[in-house]
């Protein structure tokens, strides 16, 4: 009986451990920031003063510096957006979103900078009820996603030790269901990381850019992008990338008038 307790009770340190190494990581980057609190408080200060333009300057300066914080990103976001700039609004929020991706804040805001844009995209692959259907992949961040598996991980094994010991039948539920987790989070951990590390998405920070058929100034124009469009990035040669609009739409554009999101 002791030795079963003695093994209950390391796996449930390991997961403990698991769980506060994931904290420990965001809050060093804290840690590792120097003056980053004194930078978001000016910054803070200045977005208050209208000073839209300062506070912004100190909110990338904080960016800058390797803090990954999504309401560092949502507050650059409504820097941008006070300014007018579209594009660069648009580009925080969408970097925002990967962070704290159930803000309500964050979606209103969101919402209200896609209505700006003059470009109206629609996507030829968009599946209907995708979000509803897979509402976990949309509602939790990749960190969380992580999170989440790492502890189906851990109630998996702890599940099939504490069963070679005493076959407890609701434990046997549990193993299955901390399977399922296990498989379900871990194939959405895969593709988040997948979509957001592999392959690159864009978006349009000029007024306008002009999208052609080559990677130069030679070559014929295709269309014309405004602020704020989005795409994806499959290739880049001599200052210029290659893009695909969600509808299908292929060329290349110059990399000055974009930024990776």
């Amino acid at each position: 009986m002791k030795k079963w307790h003695k093994i209950i009770s390391r796996c449930f340190l390991f997961l403990f451990l698991c769980i506060l190494c994931l904290m420990l990581i965001h809050v060093r980057s804290w840690a590792q920031s120097g003056d980053a609190p004194q930078l978001f408080l000016e910054a803070n200060q200045a977005y208050e003063k209208g000073d839209y333009q300062t506070a912004a300057n100190l909110y990338e300066k904080i960016l800058n510096n390797g803090i990954q914080s999504g309401m560092i990103l949502y507050n650059l976001g409504n820097c941008y957006t006070r300014l007018g700039q579209t594009g660069k609004a648009l580009l925080s929020y969408r970097r925002a979103e990967r962070l704290i991706p159930r803000d309500s804040d964050l979606k209103f805001n969101l919402g209200y900078i896609l209505d700006q844009r003059k470009d109206k995209i629609e996507s030829k692959n968009r599946i209907p009820f995708a979000r509803v259907f897979f509402f976990w992949y949309y509602w939790l961040s990749l960190k969380e996603l992580l999170i989440v598996f790492i502890v189906a991980h851990c109630l998996l094994w702890l599940a099939a030790i504490i069963l070679l010991f005493k076959p407890i039948a609701l434990l046997r539920w549990v193993r299955i269901l901390s399977l399922c987790l296990f498989l379900i989070f871990g194939a959405s951990f895969g593709m988040k990381a997948y979509i957001q590390e592999a392959i690159d998405q864009g978006v349009v920070v000029v007024a306008e850019a002009t999208v052609r058929s080559g990677n130069g100034p030679h070559h014929s124009a295709l269309f014309v992008l405004h602020e704020g469009a989005e795409f994806s990035i499959s290739e880049e040669a001599r200052g210029c990338m290659k893009i695909r609009l969600a509808d299908g739409k292929i060329g290349w554009i110059a990399s000055t008038a974009i930024q990776i999101i």
